[in-house]
């Protein structure tokens, strides 16, 4: 009998294979950490977008409100609205305002104040927030999230909140929290 010479065989080893499977494996990945990071920045690039444009609708809302001489009649309204929070009184008498929609939230007084001025699919299943001197007619910054269910004032800032089925009195939010919303303002940013 002729013994078979193991020389010309041809195919892969099992350490061939282990190393090829590993290879592949930090390859796929390196692949899924860049799209998911990569879906992360176009996701804050659109709240930010949106943000953007919430800015210039209540701009537009409140210089309109301003011409037609109803800027007091929103104050009272605003005054009088849960949704919005006073914020401070600066030097010179500006009296700025946070007007807030929650998530849920499906009209209110910050929706029919934007209403005529940016589609309703931005606004239907987001948080916003602009913060504006309603006396005046100025709008100094404008927030949006998809995913957060609300925002707070905080000490030096707005952030984010998530409810995430708790009730308000015990809302949870973070440093994570505050990042991943669009915000477009007096930075320009």
């Amino acid at each position: 009998m002729k013994m078979k010479s193991w020389k010309n065989k041809k195919g892969f080893t099992l350490v061939e294979l282990v190393v090829v499977l590993g290879l592949l494996s930090l390859l796929f990945a390196g692949a899924a950490g860049g799209l998911l990071a990569y879906s992360r920045y176009a996701k804050r690039r659109q709240n930010n977008e949106y943000a953007r444009s919430i800015y210039y609708a209540a701009q537009a809302a409140l210089t309109h409100e301003k011409a037609s001489g109803l800027l007091a009649k929103l104050t009272k309204q605003v005054e009088a609205s849960e949704a919005s929070v006073y914020l401070q009184e600066e030097m010179e008498g500006a009296r700025r305002w946070l007007l807030m929609k929650e998530r849920n939230e499906s009209d209110g007084l910050l929706c029919s104040l934007l209403e005529p001025y940016i589609t309703q699919d931005i606004l239907a299943d987001a948080a916003v927030f602009v913060e504006a001197d309603l006396e005046a007619g100025i709008v100094y910054a404008a927030g949006y999230s998809s995913q957060a269910d609300g925002f707070l004032p905080v000490q030096d800032g707005i952030e984010a909140v998530f409810y995430k089925g708790l009730s308000k009195e015990e809302h949870s939010h973070g440093r994570e929290a505050g990042k991943d919303f669009g915000y477009y303002g007096e930075t320009g940013a």
